[in-house]
């Protein structure tokens, strides 16, 4: 009987100590991808609309006016998001491509007069 109780003991023991220890990973593992989370990133939003044509949005957490096309280089969260809507009548098109490292992740475009176009990412 003695040898049961301590056969059960260290059975429980060792239970305890891998739930311990799977606890811990866990936790390590939430703390890292939160940290990766908050780094701030590169991301490269290209506005593609003709010359003459307005435009206005957000790009990452930053308001933004425009006029034809441009490059915006953003840095933000692993998670982000781009808006842009035409200023200038007409059904034109206006475009938004969202990249990072080179690779296009979203692109959107319209050509509904004051059109809303909207790109998101994210990278984790």
């Amino acid at each position: 009987m003695k040898l049961i109780l301590k056969i059960a003991a260290g059975v429980i023991l060792a239970v305890v100590v891998l739930v311990v220890g799977i606890a811990a990973c866990a936790g390590a593992a939430v703390n890292q991808a939160a940290k990766d989370l908050s780094k701030k990133q590169t991301w490269t939003v290209h506005v593609s609309a003709p010359a003459g044509d307005r435009w206005s949005g957000s790009i990452g957490n930053h308001s933004v006016d425009g006029k034809g096309s441009k490059t915006l280089v953003v840095h933000d969260n692993a998670i982000t998001a781009a808006d842009a809507q035409k200023q200038t009548a007409g059904h034109w098109r206006l475009s938004l491509v969202l990249s990072k490292d080179g690779k296009k992740l979203d692109s959107s475009s319209t050509t509904a007069e004051y059109g809303v176009v909207t790109v998101s990412g994210v990278n984790f």
